[in-house]
């Protein structure tokens, strides 16, 4: 705690151009470990979700049919495989 309040105490004498050198190296250290995202990156990232998510939901659609299809040759091998064996013709 006192190397912080050395710290913040050495601060007060600080004038406009060490502000403003502050200030740029917390913006860079803010854009380079992600704490602001540039605009033109967000739309990039907003781009990217909504592909993502298009594809996701097409492969669900898809899984789904598939799913189904499965669903439904089971049970026609299984209806005919009952018939058969009701009829005793094996």
């Amino acid at each position: 705690m006192t190397g912080l309040w050395a710290f913040l105490s050495g601060l007060s004498g600080l004038t406009g151009p060490g502000i403003a050198i502050l200030s740029a190296v917390l913006l860079v250290v803010a854009l380079i470990r992600g704490w602001l995202v540039i605009g033109k990156q967000h739309d990039v990232v907003v781009a990217r979700a909504q592909i993502d998510a298009e594809l996701v939901r097409d492969l669900s659609l898809e899984l789904a049919k598939k799913n189904g299809a499965d669903v439904l040759a089971t049970q026609l091998l299984t209806s005919l495989r009952e018939s058969m064996a009701a009829s005793g013709d094996r």
